[in-house]
């Protein structure tokens, strides 16, 4: 089954997903194996990652596989994602396990 994060997330609703950051939600909590940050950029949820770099997400943290959310917005061609990170200052050439 999905759990309630699963359902607020495929839902988009920014708002709830915003108070559970907020009420102390552990933004390492993985979602379909992803971080909950890598994750958003992985489904394309533009407000979503908006949200998560508003509340200090570390833009550059890896994934158990190396990868950073930048690695995951260029191979998915998210370009829109790509350039927010990269004026968030995304590091462009870190390093995953697959380098």
């Amino acid at each position: 089954g999905k759990s309630p994060l699963h359902l607020i997330i495929k839902r988009r609703c920014l708002k709830m997903i915003e108070t559970l950051i907020d009420k102390g939600f552990d933004l390492e909590n993985e979602v379909c194996s992803y971080p909950l940050f890598h994750y958003f950029v992985y489904i394309h949820y533009v407000s979503g990652v908006e949200l998560l770099l508003r509340k200090g997400v570390d833009l550059n943290c890896k994934d158990k596989r190396g990868k950073s959310p930048l690695h995951i917005a260029i191979r998915r061609l998210h370009i829109d994602i790509t350039q927010m990170l990269l004026n968030k200052g995304a590091i462009v050439d870190i390093k995953n396990w697959e380098d």
